[in-house]
């Protein structure tokens, strides 16, 4: 068997990861508030449909969690 699905898991945690070292910044910092900015107007061509937002939201729908519980899982967060 390949290693495609470690390689799989593997992008999936470091994106998680990502996701919650963002939202547990302060929430002036504009990388915690990229995730949630929504542009208005239309996409030009050959810009992807699936954003980082719509794709984050997509995952936080099959787990069941939202946006605040996100954060407040990111807060909680033991420095070392």
């Amino acid at each position: 068997m390949t290693n495609q699905l470690l390689a799989e898991e593997k992008i999936k945690k470091r994106r998680w990861k990502w996701i919650g070292y963002r939202l547990w910044k302060s929430s002036n910092c504009i990388t915690r508030q990229a995730p949630t900015w929504n542009p208005e107007g239309k996409r030009e061509r050959r810009r992807p449909k699936n954003t980082l937002r719509r794709t984050i939201e997509s995952v936080m729908g099959r787990i069941n969690n939202n946006w605040k519980e996100l954060e407040k899982i990111a807060q909680d967060r033991i420095l070392c």
